[in-house]
This record gives C-alpha cells, sequence and structure tokens, in this order.
C-alpha cells in the first residue's frame, strides 16, 4: 500500500510517517518503480504499538530505543522487556497517584455540594 493508504489506515498524518521514519522508529520504507514508498500490515501493526507506547507516556527516545532493538533481532528480547517493564512500572505509579488525587478532588467536591 502507498501512503495514501497507509495514513487512512494509521490515523496519523504524513508529516508524523516521515518523521518516525527519519527519527528511526519506523523503518525506512520500500519504494515501488515510481519511487513512491510502499507499507504492509506488518507496518500498520507496528505503528499501532507505537501509537499505543506514546499513548501510555513513553517518551520518543525509548520508542527509538526500542525500535532499533526490534531491528537487531530476537537477541534483543530481554533488553526490550526490561523497557516495557520499566515503562510499566512508570504507568502504574502514575495511574496510582492519578487515584489518589481524583479521590482527593471528589472529597472536595463533597465538600462544596454539602454546602
Amino acid at each position: 500500500m502507498h501512503m495514501g493508504d497507509f495514513v487512512r489506515l494509521t490515523g496519523l498524518s504524513e508529516y508524523t510517517i516521515r518523521y518516525y521514519e527519519k527519527a528511526g522508529v519506523l523503518r525506512p520504507a520500500k519504494r515501488d518503480s515510481r519511487g513512491l514508498r510502499k507499507f504492509d500490515e506488518s507496518d500498520i501493526a507496528w505503528m499501532e504499538f507505537v501509537q499505543r507506547l506514546k499513548d501510555i507516556g513513553m517518551p520518543i527516545g525509548e520508542i527509538k530505543r526500542y525500535a532499533e532493538l526490534r531491528v537487531a533481532g530476537d537477541g534483543t528480547k530481554g533488553e526490550r522487556l526490561y523497557l516495557l517493564e520499566a515503562h510499566e512500572r512508570r504507568v502504574v505509579q502514575d495511574i496510582a497517584e492519578k487515584s489518589r488525587n481524583l479521590e482527593k478532588l471528589r472529597e472536595k467536591i463533597e465538600f462544596y455540594k454539602k454546602g
């Protein structure tokens, strides 16, 4: 598939896709005989995973490092696991903090409702 289809299927802009490619998050796209970028289903799955990582707050530098390790092959599974588990710990900690803050917010709302 070409860029237009890839944009439509991933929901990302052409600019973002080019940025990811330049940053090393997305492997350089194959090209057709006219020099146009060509993507496949594995590229879509990868971009969906990258988007999930971004959505839960993984910094682009860590995503890039994960992408580099992914390209390096199966020998990097341990390091990739470490990166994901470290980020998971940060996300769990963030959720716990947000839950505590939400509870305090609800207490304040109840205080004002009681008037």
